[in-house]
């Protein structure tokens, strides 16, 4: 999925030399990966491992988190116009968003996965096990139980919407 989102934006894994600048034009292709690609699934989704879920959950106001948002993702502060849209976004459940003992059920210990190698690559049962490894990265991991639902998507989409912003793309 990552070489797929280099792949749109020029990388070619034969390339050597690096480069500092955008050598192929801009393609349709490059905001569909970012709209609807794995990647953009894996940089949206907060899960439990994810650092906006820590972000999330530690902000003391809107305001911060979507100031601290547009740091981290466009390396930038908001403009008034987009902070006041921002926190007015954010802020419907923000008070509520954390769920101080969610219900999650221990993870049972499973056998270890099955995967592909050079070595076991022609056996039968190796395409499944590939297909499955795949369905499980496109799905991406689950979402953080101690974030309230409505609240954690409508903080996903905001960051699916920054990651989304024309300037990501066609910069200067």
């Amino acid at each position: 999925a990552v070489v797929d989102v280099m792949t749109a934006f020029g990388w070619r894994a034969s390339r050597q030399e690096p480069i500092s600048y955008r050598q192929n034009p801009l393609s349709p292709l490059q905001p569909a990966i970012l709209n609807n690609g794995v990647v953009s699934t894996w940089l949206t989704q907060l899960s439990e491992d994810h650092e906006l879920t820590e972000l999330s959950l530690a902000a003391p106001s809107p305001e911060v988190l979507a100031e601290e948002l547009y740091l981290r993702i466009l390396s930038r502060f908001p403009t008034q116009e987009e902070a006041r849209l921002s926190t007015a976004y954010l802020e419907p459940g923000f008070e509520n968003r954390v769920i101080e003992n969610p219900n999650v059920k221990p993870e049972s210990p499973s056998e270890p996965e099955l995967f592909v190698t050079w070595g076991n690559h022609l056996h039968p049962d190796a395409d499944g096990v590939a297909l499955k490894a795949a369905a499980k990265a496109k799905a991406g991991d689950p979402p953080t139980p101690r974030l309230e639902s409505d609240w954690r998507m409508r903080m996903e989409d905001f960051v699916w919407s920054l990651i989304n912003l024309p300037e990501t793309l066609y910069y200067p």
